[in-house]
C-alpha cells in the first residue's frame, strides 16, 4: 500500500485551532449502512449525513455499547536549563521505575551526568541513552512529581496547532488514568450532558486504558505504509 494513495489537499483554514463550545456541538459526518435506523433524522440511502456530535444518541440503538479510552494527558514537555544556562528540552515517554523515566532530549550537550533544571527544586539527571532515547532520573516522584509537571510542564502540540488552549481542553471529561502525552482525540467531543443522554437511551459504556505515545506525533515517511515502524503503547483491558 503506497503512502501516496492517502494524499489529499487540506486547506490550512480547515484545521481547527480551538475546540467547539460546547464540545458536543462539533460537526459529525455519518456514513449510512443497511442497519442504521435513525430517530428523527432524515436519511438518504448511500449519501453521507451531516449531523452534530450531540445527535449521537439518535444514531445509536438501545443495547449498543461505546468503548472509551480513559487515559489522562500529562504535561509531558519540559523546558529547562543546563548548568551553563543553555536551554534543553525533555519529552517524557514513560516511567521506567521509581524516579527514572525514558525521555527524548532536545538541545545540544546531552551526555550522561548532565543535570537539567526546570524550576525551583525540580530537576533531572541524564543517565544513559540508546539511539535518541535517554534514561533520566528525576529528583521527585509520586504526587510531588505530578505537582511539578502541573507547574512547569507543557502539553506537546502537533505542528499544525498554532495556539495553546487551557489544559482542560486536552482532557476528555472521563479521563482517569495518567499516562498519555497527547489526548485520545476521538473522545474530546463528549460532554457530561451527552453521556447522560446516552445512558438514558440504554446505550452502554465500557472503559479501556491506552496511553497515547510518541508515535502519534511521528508522520509516515516511508513510501510503503507497511514499512512504517509503529511505536508500542501501553494498553490495559479488564476481563
Amino acid at each position: 500500500m503506497q503512502t501516496s494513495d492517502f494524499d489529499y489537499h487540506l486547506p490550512q483554514s480547515f484545521i481547527a485551532q480551538k475546540p467547539c463550545r460546547p464540545r458536543d456541538h462539533a460537526r459529525l459526518m455519518v456514513l449510512p449502512s443497511a442497519r442504521l435506523q435513525l430517530t428523527g433524522l432524515q436519511l438518504v440511502r448511500s449519501q453521507p449525513l451531516h449531523c452534530r456530535f450531540d445527535d449521537l444518541p439518535d444514531l445509536l440503538q438501545k443495547g449498543d455499547v461505546l468503548v472509551f479510552n480513559n487515559s489522562k494527558v500529562i504535561k509531558a514537555r519540559l523546558v529547562g536549563k543546563k548548568d551553563t544556562g543553555g536551554k534543553m528540552e525533555i519529552f517524557l515517554l514513560r516511567r521506567v521505575a521509581g524516579l527514572r523515566w525514558e525521555v527524548l532530549v532536545g538541545g545540544k550537550g546531552a551526555r550522561p551526568g548532565k543535570r537539567i533544571t526546570f524550576g525551583r527544586a525540580f530537576f533531572c539527571t541524564l543517565e544513559s541513552h540508546e539511539e535518541n532515547r535517554w534514561i533520566a532520573e528525576f529528583n521527585l516522584q509520586g504526587k510531588s512529581f505530578r505537582d511539578a509537571l502541573t507547574t512547569y510542564g507543557h502539553v506537546p502540540l502537533p505542528p499544525y496547532i498554532k495556539n495553546s488552549s487551557p489544559f482542560s481542553d486536552y482532557q476528555t471529561v472521563y479521563a482517569a488514568k495518567e499516562g498519555s502525552v497527547a489526548a485520545p482525540t476521538a473522545g474530546l467531543h463528549f460532554t457530561p450532558r451527552l453521556l447522560r443522554s446516552l445512558k438514558q437511551r440504554g446505550i452502554g459504556s465500557e472503559y479501556v486504558t491506552l496511553h497515547v505515545g510518541l508515535g502519534t506525533f511521528q508522520s509516515v515517511k516511508t513510501d510503503r505504509v507497511e514499512d512504517h515502524i509503529m511505536h508500542a503503547e501501553f494498553a490495559e483491558i479488564s476481563a
